[in-house]
């Protein structure tokens, strides 16, 4: 995200430049138009407002908006792609076995950290691993 003060300053500049552009467009070596002028001005202000409004809608891409990226499926085809590397490589009793130690019960000691984690992941998106144990026609993940 853009700190605010660096957001302020380029809104400042902005109407700076949207109310000094018509009197710079009024120079004689230009030789415009008044209609000319009024429309260049609204075609340059248009522009320059659509992309601070663009800036203003990526500032924070990792946020909960429809238009933001799409982490949870990201994340999601990561592990898959990661799973079938490690299943290609060695087999599918060593993704049962990686499963098994990231289930919130695969592991004697589990501590408040993941548990803090796993309840997170299980509110706010999709599970990133199916912690039931796979058998070799199921599909991967």
């Amino acid at each position: 995200p853009l700190p605010l003060p660096l957001v302020q300053l380029g809104r400042v500049f902005l109407m700076f430049y949207v109310y000094t552009l018509p009197f710079a467009l009024l120079s004689p070596e230009l030789n415009l138009q008044y209609v000319q002028m009024i429309s260049l001005t609204f075609i340059m202000t248009y522009g320059f407002v659509g992309i601070e409004l663009l800036f203003v809608e990526i500032d924070d891409p990792f946020a909960e908006d429809p238009n933001d990226l799409p982490l949870a499926e990201e994340s999601r085809a990561a592990a898959e792609d990661v799973l079938l590397s490690i299943m290609q490589a060695d087999g599918r009793s060593a993704v049962n076995r990686l499963r098994k130690r990231l289930s919130p019960d695969g592991c004697p000691g589990a501590n408040a950290f993941r548990d803090d984690f796993h309840d997170q992941v299980r509110t706010h998106g999709p599970l990133l691993f199916n912690y039931g144990t796979a058998k070799e026609s199921d599909p991967l993940v």
